[in-house]
């Protein structure tokens, strides 16, 4: 038999597009509730972070491992389940983008946010 000639019975066809489509709508249902819920850490951070704007009394200095370390017990807390770590990289570029006066500074081997504004301070203060 050659695949071009081959037919399938009509009820065999429905109930194999319908266990696709229940799969299929399983499996999206799922990832959309998890990107939800990053989605939802991810604003909790930055309001965190957009807590310390305006503070006079110091220098908002925040290490990046820290802000990954909050957001994953954030995930944690909301019930995702944490297979992989956070990737700090793209953590850093997903706030750059958010907060555009965020800038991030490379220190030996950590790397510290602050506010354009409290820059010079956090390089004279580091060294």
């Amino acid at each position: 038999m050659i695949a071009i000639e081959a037919t399938y019975h009509t009820k065999c066809l429905v109930a194999f597009y319908n266990r696709a489509r229940q799969k299929y709508s399983t499996e999206n249902a799922e990832d959309q509730s998890a990107s939800h819920l990053h989605a939802i850490a991810f604003a909790q951070l930055v309001c965190y972070i957009e807590g310390f704007r305006e503070c006079d009394k110091t220098v908002p200095v925040f290490p990046l491992v820290e802000l990954s370390k909050m957001y994953s017990s954030i995930l944690e807390d909301l019930g995702v389940d944490q297979t992989a770590q956070v990737h700090t990289t793209r953590l850093r570029e997903k706030l750059e983008a958010e907060i555009p006066d965020l800038i991030s500074y490379k220190q030996g081997r950590d790397i510290v946010l602050a506010f354009d504004q409290h820059m010079g301070d956090v390089i004279m203060r580091a060294r």
